[in-house]
């Protein structure tokens, strides 16, 4: 075992010794992470994040939560999905809430592993974000023994995050009305930042239903759905602002049969827009919505013109950094950067998460306050070793200060 793997299991031994209570969670976190990497839990797959999220209540009972589930909507055919929420009461106190994610990207598992120098691990979710589970976990051991800790604890575990939380995200808009705090327990960002906002995102699903027709006898008759909706994406995508962060994306995009010869029919696009903050929004979004609702292509016989449907898979409001919020996470910063004897920074990123559902003017936010990693979304996700015991050690000292 190397020096690092050595010094994060004997300073989790010594915190677990300090406990008047034995928990089923390991002395070494990086073996309950195991544990959990080896749970196959893309979205898609129900019964891999119901494991996931049945053992993380498992554990959370342990530590003395009352734990409940949320079932989605019915009518969404989501009634078989399930979002955990874990709480342990302090005295009555006001609520931290800390927020995760149970499903992964893929549903294909890569398997738990060291880099050859043991200064990694690599596995699905192993840091978005099963690594998050796992060190809130062994944060909570943590402060439920800490005499100066003065808040109640709230841990919701989302089955969905990675497709938007679709179902559940009022819930967890109203879990963000009785916190003093909420904090995102994502991983940190390749260079060690943390996450003091996140952009909006807005999906906008595309479909154009035009005239089919022969394209040498017939031309004439149709009305060139491509053409239609290659037009609407060039003039969507002329709107985004990248040098103010507002970026508009075509993500996909198809149409016709497949021939050379036929004047396309249906076409089909989905696009991406992510913006800063809601004044920014609030200037894009309608001269988005204008372009769409204008067909321009017709057939030069008749004069029928194309048709434009579209809908909004994802709307997701921005997480933006407000006053409050800024004076703690300088406090965590500075706490943070002396423990790992560098300068650590905060930024506002482009990819959404949970904690967009609980943005709000009044509440203390923070995100990206897991173990460092990196090349998320990928198969060679991983994360560094010796951030898990650093990134610990601080959020403690933090908490236990407020």
């Amino acid at each position: 075992m190397s020096v690092i793997c050595k010094s994060l299991k004997t300073w989790f031994v010594v915190g677990l010794l300090c406990q008047a209570k034995v928990f089923s969670l390991s002395s070494d976190p990086l073996n309950d992470l195991n544990e959990f990497v080896q749970i196959s839990s893309g979205t898609s797959d129900i019964a891999g994040v119901n494991k996931v999220l049945e053992k993380t209540e498992k554990e959370l009972k342990e530590l003395g939560f009352e734990t409940f589930y949320n079932q989605g909507p019915k009518e969404m055919k989501l009634d078989e999905r399930r979002q955990l929420v874990a709480e342990w009461k302090n005295e009555n106190r006001p609520f931290m809430t800390f927020i995760a994610h149970a499903d992964t990207v893929f549903e294909t598992l890569t398997p738990f592993k060291f880099s050859d120098d043991k200064k990694k691990i690599f596995g699905s979710g192993v840091g978005d974000n099963k690594g998050g589970i796992v060190f809130s976990l062994h944060l909570f051991k943590k402060l439920i023994a800490h005499k100066e800790f003065r808040y109640s604890l709230r841990f919701i575990v989302s089955p969905t995050e990675e497709t938007g939380s679709l179902g559940f995200r009022e819930k967890l808009s109203q879990y963000a009305q009785d916190s003093n705090f909420i904090f995102g327990m994502e991983p940190a960002l390749m260079d060690g930042s943390i996450v003091h906002a996140r952009k909006g995102v807005r999906w906008y699903h595309i479909k154009v239903s035009g005239v089919e027709a022969h394209a040498g006898t017939s031309y004439d008759e149709g009305a060139n759905a491509c053409l239609e909706l290659s037009q609407k994406l060039n003039a969507m995508f002329k709107l985004s602002q990248p040098q103010k962060g507002n970026t508009i994306s075509i993500g996909h995009m198809k149409g016709g049969k497949e021939k050379f010869n036929i004047v396309c029919g249906e076409a089909e696009g989905k696009v991406d827009f992510r913006f800063v903050d809601q004044k920014s929004f609030d200037a894009i979004h309608p001269q988005i919505l204008k372009i769409l609702k204008d067909p321009k292509i017709k057939s030069l016989k008749d004069g029928t013109m194309t048709k434009i449907e579209y809908t909004f898979p994802v709307e997701m409001p921005p997480y933006a950094l407000n006053k409050r919020s800024q004076k703690m996470v300088d406090q965590y910063l500075r706490i943070l950067s002396r423990i790992e004897k560098r300068n650590v920074k905060s930024i506002l990123t482009g990819g959404g998460a949970d904690l967009n559902f609980m943005a709000s003017n009044d509440k203390i936010m923070m995100d990206g306050l897991g173990p460092i990693g990196g090349q998320y979304h990928t198969v060679n996700e991983y994360i560094e070793v010796d951030s898990f015991s650093t990134r610990l050690q601080a959020l403690e000292e933090f908490l236990t200060q407020i």
